[in-house]
C-alpha cells in the first residue's frame, strides 16, 4: 500500500491513513494515535504500550499514627499507583487530634490503614497480612475531574458553614459529626486535585496554593464546631450574627472564583464587613483566633484571585 506525502506550510509533511483501517478502529478527527520510529519504518498504532505500574514502598515501623497518615498522603498525592506499607509491629502509638483515642495509646495499625484507604479516592486495599498492607489504584482519575473536584470543595465549605450556623441556633449536637465528616471529604477532594496535578505533570504552584488555602478554611470551621461542642452550644445572639455573616462569605466564595464577583468587591462588601462585626462582638479568645485565621485566609484568597486575573490580562495583551 502506497501513500503520497502532502506538504503543509513550510516544513510539515503529512500522510493519510487508510480509510478501511480508520473505520475498523473507529479513528475520528481529533483522536490520538501512537507513532513509533523503527529504523526506516514508521509504525502507527491505536494502542499505547502497557506502562509499568509506579510503586512506592513505605516502612512505618516506629512511627506514630499521624506520621503514617502523612506518609500515605504524600505517596498518594505524588501519583503512585501502588503503595506497599510494611511494619514490624501491628500496634502503633496514637498521635492525632481526634477524641477517639488518648495520646500515646497503642492502636491497631490495620484499623488506621483501613481509615486511610477510605480517604484515598480511587484506591483500595488489595492485600493485607500481619506485617504488610498493599494499596492499589483501581479507578484512575480523568483530567476533567479536576474542575469538578475543585468545585465540590467550594460547595462542601459552603454547606459546613450553614450546618454550623444551624447547629448553634438549634442546639443540634449530632450535626457536629456531619461537619466532621464533611471536613474529611474536603481533604479527600483536595488530595485528589493535587494527585491529578502531579499525574499530569503540571507545574502549577498557584493551584497548589489555592488547594492549601481551601483546606485551611475547612480546618478552621471544624475547630469552631469542635470548640462549640466541647464548651456547650449557647445560641447567644452575638455569635449567631457572626456565624450568619460568615456563612454569607463562604456562600459567595464560589462566585469569586467561578462567576463575576471582583476580588475588590468581595473584599469591601464581605471581608471588611465581617471584620467590623467581629470587632464589635464579645466572644472567647479561642473563637476569636479561629475567626481571625479565617479572615487572614480569605485575604490570601483575594490576593490569589487578583494575581490570577492580572496574569490573564498580561497574557491577553501579549497577543
Amino acid at each position: 500500500m502506497k501513500r503520497k506525502i502532502v506538504k503543509h506550510g513550510s516544513a510539515t509533511l503529512t500522510v493519510s491513513l487508510p480509510a478501511k483501517w480508520a473505520r475498523k478502529y473507529q479513528i475520528k478527527q481529533g483522536d490520538e494515535v501512537d507513532v513509533e520510529e523503527k529504523d526506516s519504518n514508521i509504525i502507527v498504532s491505536t494502542q499505547t504500550k502497557t506502562k509499568e505500574t509506579s510503586k512506592k514502598i513505605i516502612d512505618i515501623s516506629g512511627l506514630t499514627s499521624s506520621l503514617v497518615w502523612r506518609k500515605m498522603f504524600a505517596a498518594y498525592t505524588n501519583g503512585f499507583e501502588e503503595i506497599e506499607v510494611r511494619f514490624d509491629n501491628p500496634l502503633i502509638p496514637y498521635s492525632g487530634t481526634r477524641e477517639e483515642h488518648k495520646q500515646g495509646e497503642l492502636i491497631d495499625v490495620h484499623k488506621i490503614l483501613d481509615k486511610i484507604a477510605n480517604n484515598l479516592i480511587g484506591f483500595e486495599i488489595v492485600n493485607q497480612t500481619q506485617n504488610k498492607c498493599i494499596f492499589k489504584e483501581l479507578s484512575k482519575p480523568k483530567e476533567k475531574e479536576f474542575e469538578s473536584a475543585l468545585k465540590r470543595i467550594f460547595f462542601l465549605l459552603k454547606e459546613n458553614t450553614k450546618e454550623l450556623e444551624f447547629m448553634l441556633k438549634n442546639k443540634d449536637m449530632p450535626l457536629f459529626e456531619t461537619i466532621r465528616l464533611r471536613e474529611t471529604t474536603i481533604n479527600k477532594f483536595a488530595n485528589l486535585c493535587i494527585r491529578l496535578l502531579k499525574i499530569q505533570k503540571k507545574s502549577l504552584f498557584p493551584l497548589y496554593h489555592l488547594l492549601f488555602l481551601l483546606e485551611q478554611l475547612g480546618d478552621e470551621l471544624f475547630k469552631i464546631s469542635r470548640y462549640l461542642k466541647i464548651h456547650g452550644l449557647n445560641p447567644a445572639k452575638p455569635i449567631q450574627a457572626v456565624l450568619k455573616k460568615l456563612s454569607e462569605i463562604y456562600d459567595t466564595l464560589y462566585d469569586l472564583f467561578f462567576k463575576n464577583i471582583s476580588p475588590k468587591d468581595f473584599y469591601l462588601h464581605y471581608i471588611m464587613n465581617f471584620e467590623k462585626i467581629l470587632k464589635n462582638t464579645k466572644i472567647s479568645t479561642s473563637l476569636s483566633v479561629y475567626f481571625d485565621n479565617i479572615i487572614s485566609i480569605m485575604k490570601d484568597l483575594v490576593l490569589y484571585k487578583m494575581e490570577i486575573e492580572l496574569e490573564e490580562k498580561e497574557l491577553q495583551s501579549s497577543f
